[in-house]
């Protein structure tokens, strides 16, 4: 395929990331600060590396017998950060909800939330992932 088609279908990509509410602004801000493709990719990996971690914490404390509702919420806190810091728009939106619900010792809200959460992470990394290849392959010597 040819570079200015891939980039051409890079941004129709991006674009729908932004309409569909999966990213803000803070991601175009990383696009220019990071400028090439590859470097940008790392910091999206680590993030994804980082939520999961978080994610992670959150479930084992939501299996506890006795669930300490401000240790979900550091979690929470945590996860927050690494997700407004790549612009993810939804991920940020179920985090709020949980953290709503954790607010509230909802146990069982906390366990809808969680779930929500994971989808959109999922999501957002599926998307993210397909956009990054094709900025990838779009630069001069891209592999396909």
């Amino acid at each position: 395929m040819k570079r200015s088609s891939l980039l051409q279908q890079a941004a129709a990509t991006k674009q729908t990331l932004f309409d569909e509410g999966v990213l803000d602004d803070q991601f175009l801000q990383l696009e220019d600060i990071y400028g090439d493709p590859k470097s940008l990719e790392e910091l999206i990996t680590w993030s994804f590396g980082e939520s999961a971690k978080n994610i992670g914490t959150i479930e084992q404390l939501l299996e506890r017998a006795s669930i300490d509702f401000i240790e979900v919420g550091k979690a929470l806190h945590k996860l927050k950060g690494t997700s407004a810091s790549i612009g993810a728009k939804n991920v940020l939106m179920k985090v709020n909800e949980m953290t709503e619900q954790c607010k509230t010792n909802t146990v069982d809200g906390c366990k809808a939330s969680l779930q929500g959460l994971k989808n959109e992470q999922n999501d957002l990394k599926e998307k993210l992932t397909i956009y990054l290849q094709m900025k990838r392959q779009a630069q001069p010597g891209g592999a396909a």
